[in-house]
């Protein structure tokens, strides 16, 4: 097990017309090594600000709370088979209150992911997200599915120069307790060539350039294809 805490608070007064602050922040982190094949992250927050200020109206008061916490468990079945499980949830409560209006949020969400990989060259993934939202009063459930398949060739080296390629494509599907509805297919194919130019013994430059193309069927935009091009210098 790992455990880690702070806080902090810290309180300002002004001596013209009411003016000062409070501001509270807890933090919280734990980590847990279940056995071989299960490892645990949480984490949690709360902050409190209180602040008064003068305006053109007078003084203004302004109070805030959140809190979040969020935990996520990371399975791998075994050495021997190339899957990683990935599955989480957070939490988050949001209020803040002024002279003129008051907001309150809640969130609420998990998910659960799958990761396989066939080769050094193939992967697939499937996932699932659930969502509940309320805000002001008014509360929607939501929930998606996706999953994908992705292939990155081997590299090919041409002198001084690496050529890297993949292709890949994905279905996802998202429900929303309104009624809405949205699906996609989409497929990518993309190839990159980079060089790294030596400069001294501490000194190298590295470029690079990039393409890819991909189609998108989306139930509610419709069908779009993009282009991308890219280039770049890193030093």
């Amino acid at each position: 097990h790992g455990l880690s805490a702070s806080g902090r608070y810290s309180r300002n007064i002004g001596d013209v017309g009411g003016q000062g602050s409070n501001l509270l922040s807890l933090n919280g982190t734990h980590s847990w090594r279940a056995d071989e094949e299960i490892t645990v992250a949480s984490s949690a927050n709360y902050m409190n600000n209180q602040i008064r200020m003068l305006t053109g109206t007078g003084l203004s008061v302004n109070n805030s709370e959140v809190m979040q916490a969020q935990s996520s468990v990371t399975w791998l079945p075994s050495e021997d088979l190339p899957l990683t499980i990935v599955g989480g949830g957070s939490f988050l409560r949001l209020t803040t209150e002024t002279d003129a209006e008051k907001a309150d949020l809640t969130n609420l969400n998990g998910y659960a992911n799958a990761i396989y990989r066939f080769s050094k060259n193939l992967t697939a993934t499937a996932g699932l997200t659930l969502a509940q939202n309320q805000s002001d009063g008014i509360s929607q459930f939501s929930s998606g599915q996706n999953a994908s398949v992705s292939y990155s060739g081997n590299p090919l080296i041409i002198g001084d120069y690496s050529y890297n390629w993949g292709a890949g494509g994905g279905v996802s599907n998202q429900l929303v307790s309104s009624g809405d509805a949205n699906r996609s297919l989409s497929a990518q194919v993309q190839h990159s060539l980079l060089r790294s130019v030596v400069l001294n013994e501490t000194n190298a430059v590295t470029l690079n350039a990039s393409q890819s193309l991909s189609r998108i069927d989306n139930s509610t935009s419709g069908t779009s294809d993009i282009l991308t091009n890219s280039g770049g210098a890193s030093w």
